[in-house]
């Protein structure tokens, strides 16, 4: 059954780094700590217009979709013909089930499963929705804490109008990063 799509930091429970109280802590233990307290460290820093920016603002608006019932060869298909690594899961009454990356698709050829094996066999069923007013930090802070690379985004009235992936979020970065340092 879908969900109906929510801001990004109320769909589900994390806990943001701004919650840990000593956040020097972080510096010291282990590589990831290190790389999160220099994090911590300078995510002051960052352009309140970086932070402002929108899902709807960097989005992809194409969405591929898959039917649940649809064999493997038919996903290989989608992936070798389209430039996406994510595709959502839908039932046969259009709703979103799930979705499948091409990781998932690769990993599940691994584990022995063969192109007969319908795609809901190796779907991801919890699928996190972003609202198209959902800041790109909210929506980074819940790939980072949940381990995803892609969040479904819907307008107001719940219709799916695209999809931010880490890649999105990355290029706008970037982007932004270019032009500022020729100014």
């Amino acid at each position: 059954m879908i969900q109906k799509p929510q801001e990004v930091n109320s769909a589900h429970e994390v806990r943001p780094l701004a919650d840990f109280e000593d956040r020097s802590s972080f510096s010291e233990n282990s590589p990831k700590k290190s790389a999160i307290g220099s994090y911590l460290k300078n995510s002051t820093k960052a352009s309140p217009s970086i932070i402002q920016v929108r899902a709807n603002e960097i989005m992809t608006r194409k969405i591929l979709t898959i039917k649940s019932d649809s064999k493997l060869d038919e996903l290989q298909s989608f992936f070798e013909s389209y430039s996406f690594r994510h595709i959502l899961v839908e039932n046969n009454d259009n709703q979103i089930i799930g979705i499948i990356s091409d990781r998932d698709f690769l990993k599940s050829l691994s584990r022995g499963l063969n192109f007969n094996n319908e795609v809901q066999e190796i779907m991801t069923e919890k699928v996190f929705f972003a609202s198209e007013h959902s800041t790109i930090q909210e929506i980074a802070r819940l790939m980072f804490y949940e381990n995803i690379s892609c969040i479904p985004v819907a307008d107001s009235n719940y219709k799916l109008t695209g999809i931010v992936t880490s890649t999105d979020i990355l290029k706008f970065l970037i982007s932004t990063h270019s032009i500022n340092s020729r100014i």
